[in-house]
């Protein structure tokens, strides 16, 4: 029995991940509820906060020191531009309903040259 060749090698392969994932699982959900594990996440998640909060403060004053916008100079830009789009077309709209459609065109009295032969 011991020389007959598995027929799916390829369930083999399932069958050992299935187990490494549940040891594995079992293993972190003990870990995790540890009280020092989730001490040390929340410290972790804390530090990387301040550590993005920084980058985006010291970046922001290099681009002031540079005179380049930053994104929120972009955003706030962006908002203005929105604004003002938004005048503008009701500006238009206003425009247009009261402009008459039938305008009375002046006639045309100036005639082309004429051809000499």
């Amino acid at each position: 029995m011991a020389d007959q060749i598995p027929t799916d090698p390829m369930g083999m392969f399932r069958q050992m991940v299935d187990q490494w994932e549940k040891v594995t699982n079992e293993f972190g959900g003990k870990m995790l509820g540890t009280p020092e594990v989730a001490q040390g996440m929340q410290g972790l998640s804390a530090i990387s906060l301040q550590i993005q909060s920084a980058v985006h403060e010291s970046m922001t004053k290099v681009l002031a020191v540079s005179n380049m916008p930053s994104k929120d100079d972009f955003a706030t830009l962006s908002a203005r531009i929105g604004r003002i789009e938004a005048q503008l077309e009701r500006i238009e709209a206003a425009s247009l309903a009261t402009q008459p459609s039938d305008v009375a065109r002046p006639a045309r009295t100036k005639q082309p040259p004429a051809k000499t032969p």
